[in-house]
């Protein structure tokens, strides 16, 4: 990616090019953070990621083993899942892993989501495990979602549905700027140059201790 970019750049000066985007590797980071915080030590997690092939998916889940991994009594991932970025196939793929976990007799400590609206598919496959009774967890097992809309995963935060979620921030308003720095730059007969890749930091809510 960065690559092409370096070379659309040289290829067409006169065009901003840049990619923006939040930096999913940090947004892993902060959710293995969030989850060391509540699950105890050598606990055993159930990950749901986004479509695996996406960029996104692979470096929130690299952001997240790197810190889990430093961990004095590493996490487990029992189980890992491709909730596919959806509620609904989060919530079939995650029934399916309760399933397979309680048939090995195998319990989990948290269930942990590259999204919130595949966390709401979580909590609604956690609700039909627990009145099936197969539930291969303890009531109250921490949800974690990621992404933060206020109206999605800060509300079910806020509402002790969710543990935590990660704020993404948008990348719209930083487009614009670059666009307009890069423009004032050009009535000033200046040649301002713009970095081909800008990364924007993610933010947990709750808020981190600190």
């Amino acid at each position: 990616m960065m690559d092409l970019l370096e070379e659309l750049q040289r290829a067409h000066p006169d065009v901003p090019a840049c990619f923006i985007s939040p930096d999913q590797w940090e947004i892993g980071r902060i959710q293995a953070r969030q989850v060391l915080a509540h699950v105890p030590a050598g606990g055993r997690i159930l990950y749901v990621s986004g479509t695996a092939s996406t960029s996104s998916a692979k470096d929130r889940r690299a952001g997240l083993n790197e810190v889990i991994s430093r961990a004095g009594d590493p996490l487990e991932v029992a189980a890992a899942v491709d909730g596919q970025w959806t509620a609904s196939a989060a919530q079939r793929v995650i029934a399916d892993a309760l399933a397979g976990l309680a048939a090995r007799q195998a319990t989990i400590q948290a269930v942990v989501c590259q999204s919130d609206f595949m966390a709401t598919g979580a909590l609604e496959a956690l609700r039909e495990a627990t009145a099936a009774g197969s539930a291969p967890f303890e009531a109250g097992v921490p949800v974690f979602g990621c992404d933060g809309l206020k109206s999605v995963g800060q509300r079910l935060v806020d509402a002790g549905q969710l543990a935590g979620t990660v704020i993404a921030p948008t990348t719209a308003d930083r487009a614009v700027e670059v666009v307009a720095a890069w423009y004032q730059g050009k009535r000033k007969h200046l040649t301002p140059a713009v970095p081909p890749r800008i990364l924007l930091p993610p933010r947990a809510y709750p808020e981190e201790a600190r």
